[in-house]
């Protein structure tokens, strides 16, 4: 099955793309999902914190199961001074 993952931010430079459709085994969580990317892109536990994660539009938690064609996003909390 596969997802459409959106990054916004400073997420958008570490992976240096704003969105990726990626394939991914039908079960799967947003954890599972997260955890792999980010190990990927080499993103510490520390940063995996301070974001936020919206399926089709919705505000969800990691132990969510994704679903075919799902639209994903990752949404660091911005700060300004």
């Amino acid at each position: 099955m596969s997802v459409n993952v959106l990054f916004f931010a400073s997420l958008r430079d570490a992976f240096k793309c704003s969105d990726l459709k990626l394939q991914i085994t039908e079960g799967s969580t947003l954890k599972e999902l997260r955890d792999k990317l980010f190990s990927e892109a080499g993103i510490k536990e520390e940063k995996a914190r301070a974001i936020m994660y919206a399926v089709n539009h919705n505000y969800v938690s990691l132990d969510t199961r994704l679903e075919d064609k799902d639209e994903v996003a990752f949404l660091p909390f911005v700060s300004g001074g």
